[in-house]
């Protein structure tokens, strides 16, 4: 048996100062995708394979796209990859996508498994709404807003009446300086339906 005990307060301040410090990486691209980065430039990354650059969108403006032949993978998951070149043909933006049919609480499980995931290498997310109090019972929307806490994890979760059925989208973001990173997952179903598409969306925003 030990003579004698630390204090319960020093006995943390020690720990807390045994263990390596956390230090969220910067948002400066996703992996070796950097913002900033040229089409030629993104095509040279090692280990991923690019498709031919499209140099105008489906709206005809001039914003480049390239997109990976396979899925990547993140966190164990597999996802599609768009890289963004907006002008003057600069990498803007590195979205991430991945679908699978789930149910609408097995959706908000992947959601918080990925924000998990995303908040212990980029730092804490937050809702991408703000809350306010609502006026008076006018104060409606067709949409809800509800800000949730889970596990120490923040974000919101919006629900939309439609005409047939109802949509659902969790989403939170990370902002450093000019640059953010959104993550959600959107679900929507008609009544009684269960196995419905989950899309998890991770989108890095250089601008």
């Amino acid at each position: 048996m030990p003579r004698f005990a630390l204090p319960l307060g020093v006995a943390a301040y020690l720990l807390a100062a045994a263990l390596p410090s956390f230090a969220a990486q910067p948002l400066l691209g996703w992996n070796s995708y950097k913002f900033g980065m040229l089409p030629a430039e993104a095509r040279a990354v090692p280990g991923i394979v690019l498709g031919d650059y499209s140099a105008r969108d489906l709206q005809d403006r001039d914003v480049g796209a390239m997109s990976a032949q396979q899925p990547v993978r993140m966190n164990g998951t597999a996802f599609s990859l768009d890289l963004i070149f907006e002008p003057p043909k600069s990498l803007s933006k590195i979205n991430l996508a991945n679908q699978v049919r789930t149910t609408q609480p097995a959706c908000e499980t992947r959601f918080i498994g990925m924000l998990s995931f995303l908040e212990k290498t980029y730092g804490g997310f937050a809702p991408i709404n703000p809350q306010r109090p609502k006026k008076d019972d006018r104060d409606q929307l067709p949409s809800t807003v509800e800000w949730k806490s889970q596990a120490g994890l923040r974000y919101q979760l919006t629900t939309v009446p439609l005409a047939n059925e109802t949509g659902h989208v969790w989403a939170a973001r990370k902002t450093d300086g000019k640059h953010s990173l959104d993550v959600s997952a959107t679900w929507s179903a008609k009544d009684g339906d269960t196995g419905i598409t989950c899309l998890i969306n991770v989108d890095f925003n250089g601008k």
